[in-house]
């Protein structure tokens, strides 16, 4: 320990706890505050991050859903979040099967919540099962160091049934304001990218940049 402190809380801390009110009430967070980087994990929804914070700065996109305890459409409870798990029977949209699938829907169990001088580590279970098919299940650690830039997510699947098993899993990172703004553009590789709609496709030549908000615009996906 550092001296020039009595309590570690000065530096870093996680603190649990759950919502009371409204649409979140029953939902479990554990608050992971690193000095640099404050990210919220939600344990009621697969361990998935909630929000991410820069220096105080909000980082991650929240639909008009925010966050809600409740079973529900996937259009009326989609939170974005910053990370939303997907799958793992299903990602995007598929007859026959929910939304991205039904495993952001999964509580976690936290098996241990640790904040020191080595940093941040939660780690969690989280498993998709069904009376007459799949077990799988889900080993999830979550790592950041203190004062650190970043969060690393590390997952391990299991299947700890008696078949072969197929899933899917789609990491849904959603970014939004004040990080995402116009004029930010977006650096990335890609072999080939495919614009879901005709409106997308008129702005392929744009994908890398952001313009200011336009109301009553469509989705360009």
């Amino acid at each position: 320990m550092d001296g020039r402190i009595s309590n570690f809380r000065q530096i870093a801390s996680i603190t649990r706890y759950e919502i009371t009110e409204g649409r979140e009430k029953g939902i479990e967070v554990i608050d992971c505050d690193n000095g640099k980087l404050r990210f919220l994990l939600n344990v009621s929804k697969a361990l998935d991050m909630m929000q991410i914070y820069h220096e105080g700065q909000n980082v991650s996109f929240l639909s008009k859903n925010a966050f809600t305890a409740r079973e529900a459409a996937f259009s009326k409870r989609f939170e974005g979040g910053a990370l939303y798990t997907c799958g793992l029977d299903s990602a995007g949209a598929r007859e026959g099967y929910e939304v991205h699938g039904s495993f952001h829907n999964n509580r976690a169990t936290v098996t241990r919540s640790e904040c020191d001088e080595k940093g941040i580590i939660v780690e969690a279970c989280v498993r998709d099962a069904e009376l007459f098919g799949k077990n799988l299940l889900l080993k999830r650690t979550v790592k950041s160091g203190i004062f650190a830039d970043t969060v690393e997510i590390s997952d391990e699947f299991i299947n700890e049934g008696f078949c072969d098993e197929e899933y899917c899993v789609l990491y849904h990172v959603n970014v939004g304001y004040p990080m995402l703004d116009k004029d930010c553009t977006l650096e990335f590789e890609a072999e080939s990218v495919l614009p879901r709609t005709q409106r997308a496709k008129e702005r392929a030549d744009d994908i890398g940049s952001f313009g200011a908000p336009i109301d009553g615009d469509e989705e360009t996906c």
